[in-house]
């Protein structure tokens, strides 16, 4: 009912009881990423490894676990449902860029949470150079220009480049990352901003790109 009703996280959180500052109540405890930013925890004294990328998805984990143990799913199949879960393409997913380089997509949507959970996931890489492209986030109102500077001062503490597609809030991200921004707005300087791109680097995509961008991915 909370699912097919399309409540917020934060609403079925609520139902079920559960406080993520206190996930040991349902026997959630250790979480980590690995070292390709893949989420694992323990439950009940057991290791649990995903192929969710990213520590934000240990919200939706909590949801599945108590949502589970409402039908009395045992603690066996809790497990193994979470362990061979294959995300789809909603989810956050990585692949190789024709250099090499490693490609985080969490170009689905862009919302704050999700932007802030991109850049955490990037962080937790190691790797040469760590470049965004993103577009920002569209409909935010008179809190845009904060949102976005705080987001762009995050940025700043991870990434060495920044590309901007968009003209939402552009000059926001410029002011704040200097050398380390440059706005495109065509296929041949987006292939250009990447040229020198290597099998060391890491590209996240965060938000929607529009046709000339996406289509080199």
């Amino acid at each position: 009912k909370i699912f097919t009703e399309g409540s917020r996280e934060e609403q079925a959180l609520q139902y079920f009881g559960i406080r993520m500052e206190n996930l040991a109540e349902l026997g959630i405890t250790a979480p980590i990423l690995d070292f390709h930013g893949h989420l694992s925890f323990t439950y009940e004294g057991h290791s649990v490894k995903t192929k969710l990328l990213g520590m934000h998805y240990l919200q939706i984990v909590a949801l599945v676990i108590a949502a589970a143990r409402k039908l009395e799913l045992s603690s066996d199949l809790i497990r193994v449902g979470l362990s061979s879960f294959i995300p789809t393409n909603n989810f956050i997913t990585t692949r190789s860029h024709i250099s090499g380089a490693c490609i985080i997509d969490d170009g689905k949507t862009a919302n704050k949470a999700g932007f802030i959970a991109a850049v955490e996931l990037a962080r937790s890489y190691s790797a040469k150079r760590k470049i965004l492209i993103t577009g920002g986030i569209v409909d935010l109102g008179k809190q845009s220009e904060e949102i976005h500077r705080e987001l762009a001062q995050l940025c700043s503490q991870v990434f060495d480049l920044v590309i901007y597609v968009n003209d939402v809030e552009k000059t926001v991200f410029a002011s704040v990352l200097g050398d380390s921004y440059i706005s495109v707005t065509t296929s041949a300087e987006m292939q250009k901003a990447l040229s020198q791109m290597t099998s060391a680097d890491l590209l996240i995509i965060e938000g929607k790109l529009p046709k000339y961008a996406s289509d080199l991915f």
